[in-house]
């Protein structure tokens, strides 16, 4: 049986004010709040669009007591570009997933263009990229329309590989995630598996300040308590008016 297998969990997150000296606030007009563009339909999806992600959150927490660095924007784009490559009742059902109708794949693909683009350019002190990936085995060619609309909507690498030959083709996929993370991630993957028709990647990198910085000397062993009343000492970053 082949399947697909979905790679959402590749988020790098860095809040790089943590571990800056103390100093004042920088002047909030040199960084104007910008907001993203999107037309009628796109914001009606963005409302539409919470129920896909609180649906999301509580699926990840009902399935695992760890703790995760989740992205539901990275989970729409993996199911907009699975919606472009599916027909019938599977379309539909990723559609209504995402919070849109049956035969709105321009739809998706406008919005998803939209956060793809806009995103990182809305604060000048924020560092955030967004990368997708697709990784097929070579078995199974692409279709030309399908591969422009991936390059045009989603920016994606697209690949064909050879699944049988594990080493090569893991080390593609890793090296991938690597680049589009700075090195942060350098593995999401042990082995590909042979079985796997696609595997479809979204890499998320974000790098900012505290809008009021940490002053790294201040950091000291405080107590911490657990969920299930277990202390213990850790690091503990403050801040003193």
């Amino acid at each position: 049986m082949h399947c697909y297998s979905i790679v959402a969990a590749v988020a790098t997150m860095l809040a790089a004010g943590a571990a800056c000296d103390r100093i004042a606030p920088e002047n909030e007009d040199d960084n104007p709040l910008k907001t993203v563009e999107l037309s009628s339909r796109s914001s009606d999806f963005v409302r539409e669009g919470k129920t896909f992600t609180f649906n999301y959150i509580d699926r990840i927490n009902a399935e695992s007591q760890k703790d995760y660095v989740i992205s539901p924007l990275s989970m729409q784009f993996l199911l907009g570009m699975l919606l472009n490559g599916a027909q019938g009742a599977t379309a539909t059902e990723i559609s209504n997933v995402l919070g849109y109708g049956a035969g709105e794949t321009d739809a998706v693909n406008e919005y998803c263009y939209s956060m793809l683009t806009q995103l990182p350019k809305l604060d000048k002190k924020t560092s955030l990229s967004l990368a997708n990936a697709i990784f097929v085995d070579n078995g199974y060619p692409l279709k030309k329309a399908y591969k422009s609309a991936m390059a045009k909507f989603y920016n994606a690498e697209i690949a064909n590989l050879d699944f049988r030959d594990t080493g090569p083709s893991t080390k593609a996929i890793n090296d991938w995630c690597s680049k589009n993370t700075n090195g942060l991630i350098p593995k999401v993957i042990d082995e590909v598996s042979p079985d796997m028709l696609a595997y479809l990647l979204n890499a998320l990198y974000f790098k900012s300040q505290w809008k009021d910085k940490f002053d790294k000397a201040a950091t000291a062993d405080e107590y911490f308590t657990d969920e299930v009343g277990t202390k213990g000492k850790v690091k503990m970053m403050k801040r003193y008016k």
